[in-house]
């Protein structure tokens, strides 16, 4: 995983071991870390961003809220799921 710079919503799937739809899911939500670029293909996130996003999953709610706010300020005035 750690191979690819990038990552699109097919890839974090397979790593979380879920359905595509689970990830827009969490997107929709507010539960996962906003994409670095909107590509005509669809977001693509930084491997490392999800990286630490995945060593977090599974810990208690507010370690995940605190990951998602630490990413949301590096890209201010972005909402988690808002396109380009």
């Amino acid at each position: 995983m750690e191979d690819q710079p990038y990552m699109g919503v097919a890839e974090i799937a397979t790593c979380f071991n879920v359905t595509r739809h689970t990830i827009l899911n969490w997107r929709v939500r507010g539960e996962f870390p906003a994409p670095t670029a909107v590509l005509r293909m669809g977001p693509v996130w930084a491997t490392d961003s999800i990286v630490k996003f995945k060593a977090v999953k599974d810990r208690p709610r507010e370690k995940v809220d605190r990951v998602l706010r630490a990413d949301s300020s590096a890209n201010p005035g972005r909402r988690p799921g808002q396109r380009g």
